[in-house]
């Protein structure tokens, strides 16, 4: 059994945090023995104090391997000096993008200081790793650095669903025809409006013989949109749920609901709901801009159907189409072994496995 410490910030989230666990027990399937070092998410005195306590884990664990990851960058930097001064090899995991956050103005200093750090990381990190699916165009690593040996580019898969989680679940039973969202949007960026603008031409033309339920996020501006629009008794908002208990409603829904956005600076990330969505073997309604990558992964693995948010009248017909079961659900079996949490280990413990022999 091999040692990794993972560096992580202070305060991820549940969600976060969730997933971490998971990997570690995962890893250990795997051979590994994944150690955990939580940082201040700010510069201050106590970054100095867990520095030191995590060079002393590493020698008294005899850790192989020093593990970074981002959000926040600022891990990447400690983990290079603890390297460093320990002789550990290093793999540093890229589960945001640095320089390519649609977050940040590419002309801005922060643009700037990102490009420096990120070149001093890929450049002196044993591997460096990035999740499939987030806000990376193809090949940038090896085209921004081409002078870096390719060895170094670990490609993982992304996060995945939890298998365990979703096996001998038993489904939660609804009365009428649910489409279902889980997750959170983001203003002027990820909203519900289009979705509710089909939900509306659907009931126009069908009735009301469905409903349409959201667990997450919701705010006033979306509930005064349901109420203009008269869909309040379709449309609604049923709180927050912890991830075990969103697993039934999931495997119990006949449409699941997934927002890209149109702002196309998002087109190649896709959502981590999208594999909780696979988990529970329910069609996938995904509406995003033609030109994002869910509408070709939907349409690769057969798990749905996609539509562009300024049509209403396809939402609408999707919704039908799944309803009256006109639409077979029939997926590319490969999706739910290639999209697991165990898979995106698996090939963790593989880079890992390169640089500490």
């Amino acid at each position: 059994m091999r040692t990794s410490l993972l560096l992580l910030n202070e305060g991820g989230g549940g969600g976060r945090t969730e997933k971490f666990e998971t990997r570690e027990r995962l890893l250990a399937d795997e051979e590994w023995n994944q150690l955990t070092q939580t940082f201040p998410t700010s510069p201050s005195l106590g970054m100095v104090t867990t520095f030191v306590t995590a060079l002393r884990t590493i020698f008294r664990k005899d850790v192989d391997v020093v593990h970074s990851v981002s959000n926040p960058f600022h891990l990447h930097l400690i983990a290079l000096v603890l390297s460093f001064v320990s002789r550990r090899p290093w793999i540093a995991e890229f589960r945001d993008p640095l320089v390519t956050n649609p977050d940040v103005d590419p002309e801005s200093w922060q643009a700037s200081a990102r490009k420096l750090i990120e070149s001093l990381v890929v450049r002196t990190a044993d591997r460096v790793a990035w999740l499939n699916m987030i806000q990376l165009p193809e090949e940038y690593f090896e085209e921004t650095y081409p002078s870096v040996p390719t060895e170094r580019w670990v490609e993982l898969p992304p996060v995945g669903y939890q298998k365990a989680l979703f096996e001998g679940i038993q489904a939660k039973e609804f009365d009428e025809f649910t489409i279902t969202y889980a997750g959170s949007f983001y203003e002027g960026w990820i909203e519900p409006y289009s979705f509710i603008d089909g939900v509306n031409r659907y009931v126009s033309r069908y009735g009301e013989d469905i409903q349409a339920r959201f667990y997450g996020d919701w705010n006033e501006e979306y509930q005064a949109y349901v109420d203009d629009h008269g869909l309040d008794d379709v449309v609604k908002y049923e709180g927050r749920l912890p991830h075990e208990e969103i697993v039934p409603v999931l495997k119990g829904s006949d449409l699941l609901l997934y927002v890209g956005g149109v702002d196309r600076r998002n087109r190649r990330s896709i959502s981590s709901k999208m594999w909780d969505y696979i988990g529970a073997r329910s069609p996938v309604l995904a509406i995003a801009d033609s030109a994002f990558r869910v509408h070709d992964f939907v349409d690769e693995y057969q798990i749905g159907i996609s539509v562009t948010p300024e049509n209403p009248d396809a939402i609408a017909e999707v919704i039908r189409s799944v309803q009256t079961g006109e639409f077979e659900y029939t997926p590319d079996e490969n999706v739910f072994s290639d999209y697991t949490r165990a898979q995106n280990a698996r090939v963790l413990a593989e880079a890992m496995n390169e640089i500490s022999v």
